[in-house]
């Protein structure tokens, strides 16, 4: 799903971004006036960016200034290299959390918790 809730951007007020995954809660999805707008004009409740080897730290970096300026309260980076998961809390201080450490989203997934090691196809 693609998101256009960056309007602070004077250079690019249409902007739209697409998270690898999202999660809007049920109840703020349905408060939105039109259903399927092709984009969601609001923030999600967590967005997760997979990198990938042809990432680019730099735009992964401008990634999240936007989903903190756009007021995104959650965001995981998903290193399946490192096997990792940072965690951007907005605001906050990121924790990178690795295999034996577990993670969780209760505002945007109530009741999910997992261990990282579970994020990744077995060793």
């Amino acid at each position: 799903m693609g998101y256009k809730c960056f309007q602070m951007l004077p250079e690019d007020p249409g902007r739209m971004r697409k998270p690898d995954v999202s999660v809007i809660r049920i109840e703020r999805f349905r408060a939105l006036p039109k259903k399927s707008p092709g984009y969601i004009p609001i923030a999600p409740d967590l967005a997760v960016e997979i990198l990938s080897t042809n990432d680019v730290i730099s735009e992964v970096d401008e990634k999240l200034l936007e989903y903190f300026a756009a007021g995104f309260p959650l965001i995981w980076i998903v290193n399946p290299i490192l096997r990792t998961v940072t965690v951007y809390p907005n605001p906050g201080t990121p924790v990178i959390l690795t295999k034996d450490h577990q993670t969780d989203a209760p505002d945007a997934l109530p009741g999910f918790v997992c261990k990282v090691s579970d994020l990744f196809p077995s060793e």
